[in-house]
């Protein structure tokens, strides 16, 4: 079986590098994405409402920075629990405002200016890696950093923004009246979507024991749930660390069902029987319906489904009353210097953009052209790392920049500058939550005329197309920069940061291994090689070298994540605890995972023991899968500096 997964993942890693446009189609790809009603209206509202009232009150200026703020924090706006959502909007949006404060730099010398702004830039960098806050509100500072340098007229620079911060106070209230109404909802969408995601993983299991299914499926089915479980978990921590009691009532809720569906996931990564699968996932679809056909009482995948869908129909603190808390203490936060000591990668991606930044500022001095400011926003939302490909970002960008710039030259011409440009400003505002998720070229295509519309109206006469050309050229000169400066002259190996982020995952699975009764065990594993797979989707729509250094991972992390498999497999045979026989055996087993290939290479494998059938299973698939990922190390040079 090991041999036969190897072969396929060997042949299906060659075919990837043998198809060089391969990774054209993964970069042109659209993402799933779904229709979040609430945050579509409050972007609509927000951003749109302001014009109505700035065309009514003849303070339209004023009604375009309000409506810019509500921009900003509806961009900043991620998905997950409505309640962890505000702190981000708020900070990343509120720090955007310093950016103004950048325009009483005008009149230094623009040598100076780029200087500055190259060092703000590397500073903007190197903040970005302490979290999603300061990672999008040091962006939204240079973005906004540009617009007052670029735009000297709008000062006294603390106006916009003060009228920026309103634009931030009107979204945010809206905000707060849908989570005092949508709280409970949006918590039960993180459940539903959780057991929407299981019932997918027991139908892709199910298939594939009928043998009519693949394993990639499978795997994919469960990366999902793996992620669905983390996100409850997550949420369950941040409601448990509340003061209030409705979030320690809520942290408690949320931790009675977390416990169900962790023993429905193994019992659906352990079940034997299709027909079985095929049942559970009928039942998880539909779990206030009992299904006639399900099978016996004592099979343990019926239990823990049965089990599930009696806490999703009565839900009861008393499970696990207290557990939340106890989780949220036994976190443990890194020494405040490592927190604080930037890695060589962040520097390095800080470097670069204070390079391109300095250089797109210094477009000035060839530059005459009225909004040549576009230059540097545009280098500032491209040079982000830490929100995906460069290369990738900068390609969508300047092809969904001419692609909106087209549909802003069809509407601009017929569209009356009163307070009805409100209406199309609304339309197009509600259209960016999704597109956002669909495709960053998607999102393109939305903002350019949302933004040809804001910009037009400032200016005297009809509206026109003329921004929407120089916006194309700027926007190109700026992704030039990016591709040039922050991409194509430095080295395209990503091999040491996967093989740290390898590292650290390893870890975690050598002691989800050690303690496989664990669910916070588990859910860490998953967690850092889901980290891994995030990082290497980006990089397979890059050119080669990157593309095909970042295909020759996938079957690496693919292996890696079928032992976290094989130990959820056996977690449902040992009960609440491991039998100490075994305790000792999983102790070397883990050890043995934890060890560097050289290490494994010289060092003879753990024995199996007299443990049980199961136990037994699991020693062998890990070492056929220890011994499959060695295999792919010494083929694949770009493998072999993993650990």
């Amino acid at each position: 079986m090991a041999e036969a997964v190897y072969e396929r993942e060997r042949g299906r890693t060659a075919a990837d590098q043998a198809q060089p446009g391969r990774w054209l189609r993964r970069l042109a790809a659209m993402h799933d994405a779904r229709w979040d009603a609430g945050h579509s209206i409050r972007a609509a509202i927000t951003i749109g409402l302001p014009w109505v009232i700035g065309f009514a009150t003849d303070h339209v200026l004023s009604a375009m920075w309000v409506s810019f703020g509500a921009l900003m924090a509806s961009s900043a706006e991620r998905a997950g629990d409505i309640r962890g959502r505000l702190p981000v909007v708020v900070g990343a949006t509120a720090i955007g405002a310093a950016g103004f404060l950048a325009g009483y730099l005008d009149g230094l010398p623009l040598a100076a200016i780029v200087v500055i702004m190259a060092a703000l830039g590397a500073a903007a960098g190197l903040l970005s890696g302490f979290g999603a806050i300061l990672s999008l509100g040091t962006m939204q500072a240079l973005l906004t950093a540009s617009i007052a340098i670029g735009i000297s007229g709008i000062a006294p620079f603390w106006q916009p923004a003060l009228f920026y911060l309103a634009g931030l106070a009107f979204y945010a209230v809206l905000f707060l009246i849908e989570a005092a109404f949508a709280g409970e909802r949006s918590r039960k969408a993180i459940v539903a979507g959780l057991v929407s995601a299981l019932a997918e993983l027991a139908a892709r299991r199910a298939e594939l024991l009928a043998g009519g299914g693949s394993g990639e499926a499978v795997e994919a089915a469960r990366r999902v749930a793996t992620a669905r479980l983390d996100d409850l978990g997550t949420a369950m921590l941040r409601a448990a660390r509340s003061r209030t009691g409705r979030g320690s009532a809520e942290a408690d809720h949320l931790a009675a069902v977390l416990a169900p569906c962790d023993a429905a996931f193994l019992s659906i990564m352990a079940a034997p029987e299709a027909a079985h699968l095929s049942a559970a996932a009928q039942r998880l679809h539909a779990p206030s319906e009992h299904d006639a056909g399900a099978p016996p009482r004592d099979d343990a995948l019926f239990v823990a489904i049965e089990r599930l869908a009696a806490q999703l129909a009565n839900p009861s603190e008393a499970d696990e009353r207290g557990a939340s808390r106890s989780r949220a203490d036994r976190a443990r936060s890194a020494p405040l210097a490592d927190r604080l000591r930037p890695s060589p990668t962040a520097a390095a991606d800080a470097a670069k953009l204070a390079l391109c930044l300095g250089l797109a500022y210094a477009v000035r001095f060839v530059d005459g052209a009225e909004h040549w400011f576009w230059v540097p926003l545009t280098v500032s939302l491209l040079m982000k790392p830490d929100l995906g490909s460069v290369f990738a970002r900068a390609a969508l960008r300047i092809a969904g920049t001419v692609v909106g710039a087209a549909i802003g030259a069809l509407i601009l011409p017929v569209m009356p500058k009163t307070g009805w440009v409100g209406l199309p400003i609304a339309v197009l505002a509600a259209l960016i939550p999704w597109a956002m998720q669909k495709s960053y070229a998607l999102q393109a295509v939305v903002l350019t005329p949302l933004v040809l519309i804001l910009v037009s109206a400032l200016t005297p006469g009809p509206f026109n197309i003329d921004y929407g050309t120089q916006r194309i050229i700027d926007t190109a000169i700026g992704g030039a920069i990016v591709l040039v400066f922050g991409y194509f002259l430095w080295p395209k190996s990503s091999a040491d940061v996967l093989t740290r982020l390898f590292e650290s995952a390893k870890l975690q699975i050598a002691a989800y291994v050690v303690e496989p009764t664990l669910p916070d065990r588990r859910r860490a594993a998953y967690r850092d090689l889901a980290a891994i797979r995030r990082r290497l989707d980006p990089l397979l729509a890059e050119p080669p070298p990157a593309s095909d250094e970042a295909a020759s991972w996938v079957p690496l992390v693919a292996a890696a994540e079928r032992i976290c498999d094989h130990v959820s497999v056996y977690a449902t045979s040992t009960g609440a605890s491991v039998p100490s026989g075994e305790a000792r055996a999983l102790s070397a087993l883990g050890a043995y995972v934890a060890a560097t290939p050289a290490a494994r290479a010289i060092i003879a494998p753990p024995a199996a023991g007299a443990g049980s059938p199961a136990f037994s299973a699991l020693h062998a698939a890990v070492l056929a899968e220890l011994h499959h990922m060695d295999r792919l190390r010494a083929e694949t040079p770009g493998l072999m500096a993993s650990s």
